[in-house]
């Protein structure tokens, strides 16, 4: 399944339809829902990533996430204030076990990938390898509320546009795309903006347009326990 659209609301609309007609229902650990495999998603204008069918404390959740992750923080209260949901997938009330700052800013308590990638691509800007690594292999060996969705996100650029591509295990379209996945285009799309800024001084200058990619293993839509849509 591929889905290329200018704007958030216009790839949400697509990937709603596309899910409603799919037969496959599967029982996932954060509930039942409707699954499509193997989908491309692209936003071609990820600056217009913010929804009109949303509310207005929508925007300030994607800054608090977008700030939180940036920071390289993985405490609980940062977050919840902005994105409550969050609560729910702590695993002792204080952290988030898959917060994306921690792995963002200081992988393994050390590496800060973001200053990586930048400086990767100042000094290589046809590089392919500013990839950013968010899931790892230690996720899986014990239980957690939450781990990653998103795999790796690389940037590269090419014809004078900074572009980056998303890989992800998992993404839910319809929790997601109000809690979750329009902060997570939001904040992608800002790291564009914040990587673009600090490579300037390149020999190449950047246009400010930009794309992102989301390459997603697993697209589903949640549903109520009768079957229906949330």
């Amino acid at each position: 399944m591929y889905v290329s659209t200018e704007t958030l609301d216009d790839l949400l609309r697509a990937v709603y339809r596309r899910l409603l007609r799919t037969p496959h229902r599967v029982k996932s650990s954060k509930g039942p829902n409707r699954e499509v495999s193997g989908v491309l998603l692209e936003v071609k204008k990820p600056t217009a990533r913010l929804s009109r069918t949303e509310t207005k404390g929508t925007v300030f959740s994607c800054l608090g996430e977008t700030l939180w992750y940036l920071s390289g923080s993985g405490k609980l209260d940062f977050v919840a204030w902005y994105v409550p949901l969050y609560r729910q997938f702590s695993d002792d009330k204080r952290t988030l076990y898959g917060a994306y700052g921690p792995r963002l800013r200081g992988m393994r308590g050390k590496t800060d990938q973001l200053k990586s990638v930048i400086k990767l691509l100042k000094k290589k800007p046809q590089t392919r390898q500013a990839v950013v690594q968010l899931f790892n292999a230690e996720d899986i060996l014990k239980s957690h509320k939450d781990i990653p969705c998103t795999c790796t996100i690389q940037f590269m650029i090419r014809g004078k546009r900074l572009h980056v591509l998303t890989n992800m295990r998992s993404n839910d379209a319809f929790w997601d795309s109000r809690t979750i996945y329009l902060p997570s285009l939001f904040c992608r799309s800002s790291w564009l903006e914040v990587s673009e800024s600090r490579l300037a001084p390149i020999s190449m200058p950047l246009e400010v347009s930009i794309s992102t990619i989301s390459i997603v293993s697993k697209l589903a839509i949640s549903l109520m326990r009768d079957g229906s849509l949330r």
